[in-house]
């Protein structure tokens, strides 16, 4: 697509200019500009030929980014409107009964007796079962009698006490998460500097910020009003999922970049042997690393991906959350909250660490509030807030800069098919805290004005990545001060981003890029024809990939379109030819510039089971060509269980399979 950036005329008037004659001047101006716009909107009658019959396909799977705006403008969305209500009225809470008063509690690496409670150790007796990483996949669990308290024989972060009274037969268990240190292994590791810093990300699956904002309000209060974090408005995701956000944060690069992890080809290698990931880097420079995600039947690098040949780092949940959700489902452990558990976790980390003054990175992952609920993350507010506000005011967080994200917004909730929806997927929350102790450091005061600056730039995963590594090894003053280059793809957020960068500039595919002005077609009978064909050729190819499975998978069928828009540049753009007067203020608007391409946007139901997609597509006007990523298309309905006959052998095929016995059963 052809783009003429739009020239800046910066008017500076000497102070003897006749204030009189200015007034004049300006307002034949504007008079002048309103009626060019009117005169040159830009109709586009010249492109509503395309031709069914002669039209030719180009099937891609390079970017379709080839696009350079002169700034990115970050929308503005609205928190609460009539139409955003109606998504939230649904309650889900969680309820795990009443809880009663622990016989147990765990205190600095020890289990001990509760105070509280009317007993000794004489009164009753106890087991710990413990539960062992084999590999991603399989677990052991250890259990032995408790003799004696405080007990202190651990063998894992993850352990269940059963406990039973001698005298009226009661009988008490809790599950624990709970950081274990391996004195054996932190002999190794220098004790933390001054100057070094701790990273502690609490990730969320499937919150936009809008979303975040809605649903976790007491939390986001907390975190910009008392901790001052700031919220990075444009933070856009470079990809689809959860892996597509992780994958860049953790090694700067996406996954077609790397090698083949991919568990349905044979090929493949096991995740810690393809990605060097950035806790690793840590490591080496004498961290402590954790990493953990609930949901373990749908993990980051396990669902499609091989997983992880060997432990990747110092504490790893998923053998945990293996055994809670057979033993309790997702959002309880017996009558303790899951979530609560697992920000307990967090908390046991750093205190854990910061008593022995060992340096960590640390990134947990929740989805079992967020990941198919659209209003079940409320359940979680009271928690975070407590969590945040108790490590704050307790000083654990003296020395860590605290990350507080989601991965992407919803993907499958009906709000999602809304225009504000398909923009929240692509906007999820980033909020940044420094520490008050950095932050009165001259390197910190200069984070902390570029981190202000680049609140409402375009930022993305790789920049996070990038900010990272400035965390670990921050740079000196003078690149501080200075504005980034916007030829690298990941910028930190810690340097100050070009107001002037763009989707292109950050590595965005334009199906992620919300940046982009689009403009609605389908509501003018003109383009209707042309965008129904766009439409049926995007089936016939889906086919096309079905065709070899055609005994599992239903052929689709073409419904209907319901949106469609495109992305032109804008009337001056196209116009613009030079300037009229030596000095620029007055343009020459007489170009006939053409348009020959467009990226057009489509939203369109399929039978059987009323699936819909939305796909972006290059058009090249002059030559009728079509050029689509058929793996950059989204199924922005919930499919569920639709390709189960396919999903485990080739995943990909998931996206547009329905299989014969799903048929009209949704």
């Amino acid at each position: 697509m052809s783009l003429i950036k739009i020239r800046r005329v910066f008017v500076c008037l000497p102070r003897s200019f006749n204030f009189f004659l200015f007034i004049i001047f300006i307002t034949l101006f504007y008079l002048f500009l309103i009626i060019f716009l009117k005169k040159s909107s830009h109709s586009l009658v010249e492109h509503t030929n395309i031709n069914e019959t002669n039209l030719r396909i180009y099937l891609t799977n390079k970017t379709l980014s080839k696009f350079n705006n002169e700034k990115c403008i970050i929308p503005k969305l609205d928190l609460w409107s009539e139409k955003i209500n109606k998504f939230y009225e649904e309650k889900n809470i969680i309820n795990c009964g009443n809880s009663t008063k622990d016989w147990i509690i765990f205190k600095e690496q020890q289990l001990i007796i509760n105070k509280d409670i009317p007993l000794n150790d004489k009164d009753f007796y106890c087991t710990i079962t413990s539960i062992i990483l084999i590999d991603d996949y399989n677990i052991k669990k250890n259990t032995k009698s408790i003799n004696t308290f405080p007990f202190t024989d651990f063998e894992s972060d993850f352990f269940h006490v059963y406990c039973y009274s001698k005298i009226n037969y009661d009988k008490w268990n809790k599950y624990f998460m709970r950081a274990i240190v391996n004195k054996e292994n932190i002999k190794k590791l220098d004790k933390r500097s001054d100057e070094k810093l701790n990273v502690h990300i609490i990730s969320y699956d499937s919150l936009s910020q809008m979303a975040f904002r809605r649903l976790l309000p007491k939390t986001v209060k907390y975190f910009e009003e008392i901790m001052e974090g700031v919220v990075l408005n444009g933070y856009n995701i470079v990809g689809d999922g959860t892996p597509q956000a992780f994958i860049p944060i953790l090694t700067g690069k996406t996954e077609i970049e790397l090698p083949n992890t991919r568990k349905s080809e044979a090929n493949s290698v096991y995740v810690d042997e393809a990605y060097d990931f950035i806790w690793n880097s840590f490591a080496k420079h004498n961290y402590v690393t954790a990493y953990g995600e609930d949901a373990f039947d749908i993990g980051t690098f396990q669902y499609r991906l091989k997983g992880f040949k060997n432990k990747p780092v110092t504490h790893y949940t998923r053998p945990s959350f293996q055994y809670t959700e057979s033993l309790f489902g997702n959002d309880c452990f017996g009558k303790t909250p899951q979530h609560k558990e697992w920000l307990d976790y967090s908390t046991s980390i750093i205190e854990a660490y910061n008593q022995i003054n060992i340096s960590r990175f640390t990134l947990l992952h929740h989805s079992a509030l967020s990941h198919d609920f659209t209003t079940k993350a409320s359940n979680g507010d009271e928690d975070l807030y407590n969590n945040i506000k108790y490590n704050f005011e307790n000083n654990n967080f003296e020395n860590d800069i605290v990350i507080l994200m989601a991965d992407h917004g919803h993907r499958f909730a009906k709000f999602r098919e809304t225009h504000q929806g398909q923009l929240e997927e692509r906007l999820p929350f980033m909020g940044i805290y420094l520490p008050k102790k950095f932050r009165n450091t001259l390197k910190g005061k200069l984070f902390f004005r570029n981190l202000k600056i680049n609140q409402n730039r375009l930022t993305t995963p790789f920049d996070l990545h990038e900010s990272l590594f400035d965390i670990l090894s921050p740079p000196n003053i003078s690149v501080l001060e200075k504005i980034h280059e916007t030829k690298k793809r990941g910028l930190s957020f810690f340097k100050e981003i070009p107001e002037n960068r763009n989707c292109f500039d950050a590595g965005i595919e334009i199906h992620w890029c919300t940046c982009l002005q689009w403009t609605n077609i389908w509501n003018k009978p003109l383009y209707q024809s042309a965008i129904r064909i766009i439409g049926k050729t995007f089936v016939q190819e889906a086919n096309k990939l079905l065709k070899p499975e055609i005994s599992l998978c239903s052929p689709l069928k073409f419904d209907s379109i319901l949106e469609s828009s495109w992305l032109i540049p804008n009337s001056r753009m196209i116009h613009y030819k030079g300037s009229l007067d030596n000095d620029g203020f007055v343009p020459d608007v007489t170009g006939k510039t053409v348009i020959s391409k467009a990226f057009i946007k489509v939203k369109l139901l399929t039978q059987p089971n009323g699936g819909i997609y939305e796909l972006t597509v290059m058009f090249n006007f002059e030559s009728n060509e079509m050029e689509i990523n058929m793996w950059a298309v989204s199924h922005i309905n919930k499919y569920g269980d639709n390709p189960h006959c396919i999903i485990d052998r080739i995943y990909k095929l998931a996206t547009f399979c329905v299989c014969y016995d799903k048929i009209n059963n949704v």
